[in-house]
Order: structure tokens, then C-alpha cells, then sequence
């Protein structure tokens, strides 16, 4: 009842909430898909969304299959029931094992897909579907904030570094940053001409004949 609907890494709300919907989704449709059933394709979320907010006594949210007629509430506690009981089973009792950042790690692999040679599981904030949209295995590769105005003004990062060779520096040394929500001022030029301070060097590129 407390919690804010933030996807944070040290959360545990997020990790039942994530379960609870999955459940939810498959106790109002899945009946209604299976042989027999009224429905070809199961509506997206935020239709079922809709369908809970809008219609709560819908004839979809009773399951056929049972000689019952069931109610929104009735599925709401199934649902809520088979959540706690699934996320029992994986991550034991209720507690920081819970945590979204813990039970959902995001994963950063190498470009080239070789093992060993991504990053750590990493707690991170946000999820499918939400601004911060980091999953288990997918997620933004660039991550970018635009000021617009008379001057131009932006913020980006890499969630891993700028080379992509394991014995550089530069291999992983976004990672962290990019994990904790950070970005870093990038360096905007105006004209191949500017001199800035933080420029490291210049490569330039001739035309062929």
C-alpha cells in the first residue's frame, strides 16, 4: 500500500507487483484462449488494463473452466496468491533475496557474444516498458538527454565503455554509471574547426581520388 509504483533496485513491491500482473493476465485470457474459447489473441496489457479499470464486472474475468462464476476480486486473489507462492518457491521467504535489483539482475554481454567477457549482474532500476528501460538481457545501448535552446546542451552514456577490447581501460568503465542511472556531459562542437580542451585528439579522413 506504500509504494510509490518506482521500479528502484532495492525495492521489493516491484518484484510481487511484476509477478501479481503476469498472473493476473494469464488468469483473465487463458481460459478464453484455450480450445473452445471466444478468443484467437489474447488483448495487450494496457487493454487489460482498461478492461480492469473500466469494466470490473466483465464476463472475462470469470474462468470457464470452472462451474463457478467467478469476479475480478476472486482472480485478483488467485493471481496475488499464485505470485507470492512462485516467487516462494525461486527466491525462498520474503526478504532482500526479493529485491527487484536481485531478483531481476540485468546482464551486459560482449558485442561479440563471447562468454566471460560481459559484465557482472547488475542491480539496476527501471524494467521492460518503463523510461529506465533496462531488462535481464535487453536493454538501452545509449542513453541520451538533449537540452534544447540557444545553447545545446547534452548527457549520454554506454553501459559498458568506448572499446570493446577487454584489455583497455575504457572496456567497462561506464558500466557502474549507466547502472546507477548516471550520464555523463557530452561534448558538443559546432564546427570541425572548434578547439576544445577536452578534445584528446583528431582523426581526419581525405577524400579519394
Amino acid at each position: 500500500a506504500g509504494w510509490d509504483f518506482v521500479y528502484r533496485a532495492d525495492r521489493v513491491e516491484p518484484t510481487v507487483f511484476s509477478r501479481f500482473f503476469v498472473e493476473l493476465y494469464d488468469a483473465i485470457w487463458d481460459d478464453d484462449l484455450e480450445k473452445g474459447g471466444s478468443l484467437f489473441m489474447a488483448p495487450a496489457a494496457d487493454k487489460t488494463m482498461e478492461l480492469i479499470l473500466e469494466w470490473p464486472g466483465s464476463p472475462y474475468f470469470d474462468d470457464v473452466a470452472t462451474p463457478a462464476k467467478e469476479s475480478l476480486a476472486d482472480i485478483v486473489r488467485l493471481a496475488f496468491r499464485r505470485a507470492v507462492a512462485q516467487l516462494t518457491e525461486a527466491h525462498g521467504p520474503c526478504g532482500p533475496r526479493w529485491r527487484w535489483g536481485r531478483a531481476n539482475p540485468v546482464t551486459i554481454g560482449h558485442l561479440g557474444r563471447m562468454p566471460g567477457l560481459g559484465a557482472p549482474p547488475l542491480a539496476v532500476s527501471g524494467g521492460r516498458g518503463i523510461i529506465n528501460a533496462a531488462s535481464q538481457g535487453h536493454g538501452p545501448s545509449w542513453r541520451m538527454v538533449v537540452e534544447m535552446g540557444p545553447t545545446v546542451r547534452a548527457w549520454g552514456i554506454l553501459p559498458g565503455g568506448t572499446s570493446g577490447n577487454p584489455g583497455s581501460r575504457f572496456y567497462d568503465d561506464g558500466i557502474r554509471d549507466w547502472a546507477a542511472g548516471r550520464i555523463y556531459e557530452l561534448l558538443f562542437l559546432r564546427s570541425v574547426d572548434e578547439s576544445q580542451a577536452r578534445i584528446a585528439g583528431r582523426t581526419e579522413i581525405g577524400g579519394g581520388r
